[in-house]
């Protein structure tokens, strides 16, 4: 029992020191051994090993890379260089002078692509940022560096590997595991890596140690993941990796704590993100949830209008990126330009009134749909055909042709028309005509019959366009099955020579 005594205190500060790096495990095992030897000494003793061994494989090197960006520059990147942004997750300073960071292409094993670091002191829950090379694109600059090499290093933009050494001495091969490795990591395609390799990265993602910078697990899949980029240099605020923190919590209000509404064109409102508790950093990451078409919202989380409808804007933390908030956004009274009148018939029935006093519903369509639908209803031709009221309903005044137009009451310059055609006979039968030709029943479904005094050499059939669609000798009988339902032109040319047109209604 005193050899195990012994053996515990000497463990104690490693052990303290891995607590407080959010090794949480390692403390519930030694515990639970303990609990164990009370039950059961020779089970300790077999547990006890077991965990030595483990512990001894966790790295406890307090500075590691927190975050790679390689595409700085690139199409579709905003920032403009790539970057390494390192930390310290231990509870000492630690003064990085002629340590070096060293790059090598995905399946490469040359890592003479490096940065050796300045005279500088890395504090617990510190950032350092190291600017690289600069791409032809991006707008944004990064946050004022903490170091830019004489040479910086053009590091690729989804598959990479990098580390971080204790000196400049250059590391060789696909996966080095030399003595001043502090730390390593292989990203997409990668065949160097600790543990397993981290996701590829993109134009428009770094890869991000878990815990901002806190979980070191030497498992490189587990420890990245990649997201937009958000790089930090040493003035951002700290993060110290200590004893488990509370639970952050993102609460979203209104400036003013006014109405989460917007009810003037274009109209803007500002949101407010509180994080708790107090002495976590305060800075979120906003964006819209749902509803972009709706509205913006800017890195100062302020909210501008777009369209009539409820945008749903989220507020993360930067702190820990599991937590966030969000609030429902009503966006009303936006004027949504019309850009065009369309003009169709209800059921999508021909433009045709064939009964006498008889109606036609027409509708207007304004697009964009989230325009305004209002219209002005008109009839520019045929005012004694015809006649309509405001909601689109044509009532028929007499036989004959008429153009109805429905006009944007936003913008009077944009509409649309309709020719409309009015044909109703009450008898359904025509009289024998001065030429001595009978068409029945007019209007027709398909059979039209044919009584004619003089002996016919030859019907033609034409649309209201004078388009030939069709031709017959039938003495008798015309089938127009085959036709579209509207008004045609039927002309009879008879055996002396005499012609007859008919206007007939086909259903």
């Amino acid at each position: 029992m005193a050899l195990l005594i012994l053996t515990l205190s000497q463990f104690q500060h490693p052990l303290r020191n891995a607590i407080k790096r959010k090794e949480y495990l390692w403390r519930e095992l030694f515990i639970s051994n303990i609990k164990h030897y009370r039950m059961k000494k020779g089970l300790l003793k077999i547990q006890f090993i077991l965990a030595l061994l483990s512990f001894s494989s966790i790295s406890f090197a307090q500075v590691v890379i927190s975050q790679v960006y390689g595409g700085g520059g690139n199409s579709g990147a905003e920032y403009t260089h790539d970057f390494v942004e390192l930390f310290n997750a231990g509870t000492e300073a630690v003064n990085i002078n002629g340590w070096s960071i060293q790059y090598a292409s995905a399946a490469g094993t040359s890592w003479s692509n490096h940065s050796v670091l300045p005279d500088s002191t890395i504090l617990p829950g510190q950032y350092f940022l190291v600017q690289q090379a600069q791409g032809n694109g991006g707008t944004l600059a990064l946050p004022t560096p903490d170091f830019i090499p004489e040479s910086p290093i053009a590091m690729g933009g989804s598959n990479l590997k990098i580390l971080l050494a204790n000196d400049a001495v250059i590391v060789t091969g696909e996966n080095p595991v030399d003595a001043n490795i502090v730390d390593k990591i292989g990203f997409g395609t990668a065949n160097g890596f600790e543990g397993t390799v981290a996701p590829g990265l993109s134009n428009t993602t770094s890869g991000h140690r878990a815990l901002n910078g806190c979980q070191d697990t030497n498992d490189n899949g587990a420890d990245f993941t990649a997201a937009a980029p958000n790089p930090r240099n040493s003035a951002s605020p700290l993060n110290l990796c200590g004893e488990a923190p509370d639970d952050v919590v993102v609460t979203i209000t209104t400036d003013g704590d006014v109405a989460a509404e917007i009810t003037t064109e274009a109209g803007m409102l500002q949101l407010v993100a509180t994080v708790t508790p107090e002495e976590t950093s305060q800075e979120v990451v906003w964006s819209v949830a749902m509803g972009s078409e709706f509205a913006s919202v800017d890195a100062s989380g302020l909210v501008t209008a777009i369209e009539n409808g409820t945008a749903t804007i989220r507020a993360t933390s930067v702190a820990d990126e599991t937590a966030f908030d969000e609030i429902d956004v009503v966006i009303t009274n936006q004027v949504v330009a019309v850009t065009s009148i369309s003009i169709t018939t209800e059921g999508g029935v021909p433009a045709i009134i064939d009964e006498e006093d008889g109606t036609l519903q027409l509708i207007a369509t304004a697009m964009p749909s989230t325009a305004s639908q209002e219209v002005v209803w008109s009839v520019e031709v045929g005012g004694s055909v015809v006649s309509i009221n405001q909601s689109g309903l044509v009532t028929a005044l007499s036989n004959g042709d008429a153009t109805i137009r429905a006009t944007s009451t936003q913008n009077p310059t944009v509409f649309d028309e309709i020719e409309i055609t009015v044909d109703y006979i009450e008898t359904g039968i025509t009289e024998l005509n001065a030429t001595g030709i009978q068409l029945y029943p007019n209007p027709t479904q398909g059979l039209m019959f044919i009584n004619a005094t003089e002996k016919i050499k030859e019907i033609a059939v034409f649309n209201l366009l004078g388009e030939s669609m069709m031709i017959s000798n039938q003495q008798r009988m015309l089938d127009l099955s085959d036709l579209q339902a509207g008004v045609y032109f039927v002309k009879v040319q008879f055996q002396n020579g005499h012609t007859s047109t008919e206007r007939i209604v086909k259903r």
